[in-house]
C-alpha cells in the first residue's frame, strides 16, 4: 500500500523526489567538469574553448531546470507540460552518461580495470566470450540483426516503460518509476566516473582493429556501425547499464501488469546476450548488471517515499523563503495592505 503523502507541499513550489536527484547529479558533474576542463575542445563563435567549461554550463543549466520545474503547477498545467515536467530526467540522463564516460578517462588519470575483468572471464569460462561469440557469426545476417536490434530496443524500453502507467491513469506510479530510474542511473553514472572499465572492444586489439566492419546486416547493423564510428563509449562497462536497467524495467513492468513479463523477460535476456555479442561488455559485466539490478531495484523503489518527503520539506522551506518578497510586492500594489 502506498503511504506517500503528496499533499504536504508548498502550493507554489512543488519540489519532487526526482528533482532532488537530478539537481544533485547535475551539481556533481558541474564540479567535475570545472575541475577537469581539458576533456576536449569546442568552437564557440569562432573561439576554441575547453570542452569541460561547456559541460559545466550544461550541467548548471540542467540543475537550474531541476530547480525551476517545481514552479509548474501539476494540478493546473496542460497535460503536455505536466508530462515534460515529470519525464525530463529521462533526457538529462543522456548528458550525464556521456559525461561519465568522458570524465572516467580523466579522474584517477584514466586508470582502467579491464585486465581484471578479462581475467575473470577467462577464469569463469575458459575463453573470452566477447572474442568468440560475435565474431563467430559475422556473416549471419538474421542473428546480427536480432542482436543489434535487441541492443537498440533497450532504448525503447528505457523511454516507454515509465510512460505506460502515465497513459493508463496511474500518474503516481509513473512518478515513482521516473524517480527510480533517475536514482538508479544516477548511481551508476557516478560509479562509472570513479571505476573505469572500457570493455573488450576497446581493450582487446583483435576486436578494436576490425571494429564492426565484419558484421553483415540490413537495418540495425548499419545503424550501429555508423553510431559506433562516431561515438566513444569506453569507460562504462561494469556493471552493464543495459542489463541492470533492463532488469529494473522488467521489475517495473511487472508492477504495471504481470503479463508484460512475457515481453520484458525475453527482451532483457536478448539485451544481455547482445552486449557480449557486439563485444561492448565482458561477460562478467552482464552478471554484475543482473545482480545490481536485482539488488538495487527494491531499494530505489522504497526510497521514493523518503525522497518525496524530503523534497516536500525542502520545497516548503524554499517557498516560504520566497514568500516575504511576494508579500512585499503585493503590499506595494495594494497601497500598503496585504489582501487576504
Amino acid at each position: 500500500m502506498d503511504t506517500t503523502d503528496l499533499s504536504i507541499r508548498h502550493p507554489r513550489y512543488d519540489l519532487r523526489s526526482w528533482d532532488v536527484v537530478v539537481f544533485a547529479e547535475a551539481a556533481f558533474f558541474a564540479v567535475l567538469s570545472a575541475a577537469f576542463p581539458q576533456s576536449g575542445s569546442v568552437s564557440v563563435l569562432g573561439r576554441i574553448l575547453p570542452r569541460g567549461y561547456i559541460s559545466f554550463m550544461i550541467a548548471m543549466g540542467i540543475g537550474m531546470l531541476a530547480l525551476l520545474a517545481p514552479l509548474v503547477d501539476r494540478n493546473k498545467a496542460a497535460p503536455f507540460f505536466r508530462f515534460l515536467r515529470t519525464f525530463y530526467p529521462q533526457a538529462a540522463t543522456a548528458f550525464f552518461f556521456t559525461e561519465a564516460i568522458i570524465l572516467s578517462s580523466l579522474v584517477f588519470h584514466g586508470q582502467s580495470h579491464d585486465q581484471v575483468f578479462m581475467n575473470l572471464d577467462q577464469a569463469l569460462f575458459g575463453f573470452q566470450p566477447a572474442v568468440v561469440f560475435g565474431p563467430s557469426f559475422y556473416s549471419s545476417v538474421w542473428l546480427n540483426e536480432l542482436m543489434f536490434g535487441s541492443y537498440f530496443f533497450y532504448y525503447a524500453m528505457l523511454a516507454i516503460t515509465p510512460w505506460i502507467p502515465w497513459f493508463t491513469g496511474k500518474k503516481q506510479e509513473a512518478e515513482r518509476f521516473v524517480f527510480a530510474f533517475a536514482l538508479f542511473s544516477g548511481f551508476f553514472d557516478v560509479f562509472y566516473v570513479l571505476f573505469r572499465v572500457q570493455g573488450p572492444k576497446y581493450w582487446l586489439p583483435q576486436l578494436r582493429s576490425v571494429w564492426y566492419s565484419q558484421f553483415e546486416g540490413g537495418l540495425f547493423v548499419p545503424f550501429f556501425q555508423h553510431l559506433f564510428d562516431q561515438a566513444t563509449l569506453s569507460g562504462a562497462a561494469f556493471p552493464s547499464s543495459h542489463v541492470s536497467e533492463a532488469t529494473l524495467f522488467t521489475i517495473l513492468a511487472a508492477r504495471i501488469d504481470k503479463r508484460l513479463l512475457y515481453l520484458y523477460v525475453p527482451l532483457s535476456a536478448l539485451i544481455a546476450m547482445a552486449t557480449v555479442y557486439i563485444y561492448a561488455h565482458w561477460a562478467v559485466d552482464v552478471l554484475g548488471g543482473l545482480i545490481c539490478g536485482l539488488l538495487l531495484t527494491p531499494i530505489v523503489l522504497k526510497a521514493f517515499g523518503p525522497f518525496e518527503a524530503a523534497g516536500g520539506r525542502i520545497g516548503t522551506m524554499l517557498g516560504q523563503l520566497a514568500q516575504p518578497s511576494v508579500n512585499q510586492n503585493t503590499k506595494r500594489r495594494s497601497g500598503g495592505k496585504i489582501r487576504p
